[in-house]
């Protein structure tokens, strides 16, 4: 490897050595300086710029002015004169552009001769200079991604002190194995060696912590349970006294309460009985009155009847006298007819008499 550097710096130095050569600029002492000659001296640039100093430009405010005529006139001098050089540069250029590109056609046929020959071997020069690179790309990459990896397997073992909170102590006795069980070496971690090792270190420190504080933790729960259990068997004896004392003390109640029902059953049947005797003895004198009452009435109408006679004799006699009445022989039909009619409501009105009155 240094000898292939060493071949590239000497081939860059002598590439540069060759470009100086070639980039080499003629002084006009130099035999192959070739001079420019002009009619157009520095004396007569002198000379123009006195007399196109720019002060003494005329005033001129339009085109028919006599100022304008000086500008004109001299505008149209310092023309001349710059298209005189001009005309001059492409004359004395002309042989120069010609063998400017005879130079450039006989260089290109090299130039493409010696690229010929030079390709070949920039093939392999380049095929080398890529393999190279991507081995030194492909190293390179595998050296980040054993960084990488040994990095994770840190970040593995730090990670298992990230969930310690509500672990049971068993969980954190295993895991104390599986770390004392990692191997921290120089082919597992290479130059990350020493941060592994502290990593496991800390990390063993962190969960023993964690399992020494579990372990009592869970210790302290259990000695908990079983006092728990015992006070919930010491409540429970207690609980079944009181219900066995609740339940006899609702027996002695239920016995007290039948007994109460069963007296309260009793007076009310009592009351309902002697309300019912009430009633009924109620509903005889009411019965008795009545029929007292009846008897009593039936009295006093006999006796109002008995002083009536008499007169309901008389009455009796006026209904008879009625109905005795002869009834007088008529022909007309309409006469006959309602003396008949008048002889039937006499009969009915006797006999009404005769159901209002008492007599033979």
């Amino acid at each position: 490897m240094a000898t292939k550097k060493k071949a590239k710096k000497t081939a860059k130095k002598t590439a540069g050595t060759a470009k100086k050569v070639e980039s080499k600029e003629l002084a006009p002492t130099d035999p192959e300086f070739l001079p420019v000659q002009y009619s157009m001296t520095d004396a007569k640039l002198a000379e123009l710029a006195k007399d196109y100093d720019p002060a003494l430009i005329p005033k001129a405010e339009e085109k028919g002015d006599d100022g304008y005529q000086i500008i004109h006139d001299k505008t149209m001098a310092i023309t001349k004169v710059r298209t005189s050089v001009e005309a001059k540069r492409k004359e004395l250029k002309a042989d120069a552009i010609e063998w400017g590109k005879k130079v450039d056609g006989e260089a290109k046929r090299i130039t493409a001769a010696i690229a010929a020959l030079e390709e070949p071997w920039r093939k392999i020069k380049v095929a080398l200079d890529e393999k190279e690179a991507r081995e030194a790309e492909e190293a390179r990459q595998r050296e980040i991604d054993d960084m990488a990896e040994i990095e994770r397997k840190i970040a593995d073992i730090k990670r298992l002190t990230s969930d310690l909170v509500g672990a049971s102590a068993e969980t954190l006795r295993l895991r104390i194995e599986h770390v004392n069980s990692i191997v921290i070496d120089e082919d597992g971690f290479g130059l990350f060696m020493d941060g592994a090792k502290l990593a496991k270190l800390t990390v063993l420190d962190d969960l023993t912590k964690a399992y020494n504080e579990r372990k009592e933790f869970e210790a302290a729960q259990e000695k908990l349970r079983e006092d728990q259990e015992k006070i919930a068997a010491a409540q429970k004896k207690i609980d079944d006294q009181q219900a066995d004392i609740d339940r006899q003390k609702a027996e002695q109640e239920a016995r007290e309460q039948a007994e109460r029902d069963e007296k309260e059953k009793a007076e009310r049947e009592a009351r309902e009985e002697a309300d019912r005797l009430q009633r009924e003895a109620e509903a005889r004198q009411a019965a008795e009155k009545k029929l007292a009452d009846e008897a009593e009435a039936k009295r006093l109408r006999e006796e109002e009847l008995e002083k009536r006679k008499p007169e309901d004799q008389k009455v009796r006699e006026y209904g008879l006298a009625l109905v005795s009445v002869p009834v007088p022989e008529v022909t007309d039909p309409d006469l006959v007819k309602l003396l008949a009619g008048t002889h039937e409501d006499v009969i009915e009105i006797n006999q009404f008499i005769i159901a209002s009155t008492q007599g033979e």
